[in-house]
């Protein structure tokens, strides 16, 4: 459910539709498992949720670090190791939240500055 609902996300953000596909045919391959089925076919369903399930948390990777190192412009860094063991739920760690940027993409007046020193922070 997670990896759909960051699909969802970066299809609003980066206008890629790969993930929200990837985690779609991974939904239906989880109710396929479900379908009265030979033995042999369900392995094989089983085999291709799981080589998705990675592929997808690594497309998601991909994508979250070029929007972030695009919109901030410098490098975003996710760990491609702990990607692999953790999926998705990792990466959702990962996100950013998304203040409402200015003209000049800057955070704009109003918004709490976390890096400001306290003197210096608006409210």
């Amino acid at each position: 459910m997670i990896g759909l609902y960051l699909a969802l996300w970066l299809r609003r953000k980066t206008h890629s539709a790969l993930a929200v596909e990837i985690y779609s045919v991974i939904g239906l391959a989880y109710l396929v498992v479900f379908l009265p089925l030979p033995r042999m076919f369900e392995d094989w369903i089983v085999s291709a949720f799981l080589a998705l399930w990675i592929a997808g948390a690594f497309i998601v990777r991909y994508r979250i670090i070029r929007y972030y190192s695009q919109r901030e412009g410098i490098p975003f860094r996710i760990n491609p190791l702990l990607t692999a063991f953790f999926s998705v739920w990792y990466i959702s760690g990962c996100l950013r939240a998304d203040f409402p940027l200015d003209g000049g993409g800057k955070v704009g007046k109003g918004v709490l500055r976390l890096n400001a020193s306290a003197g210096e922070q608006s409210t």
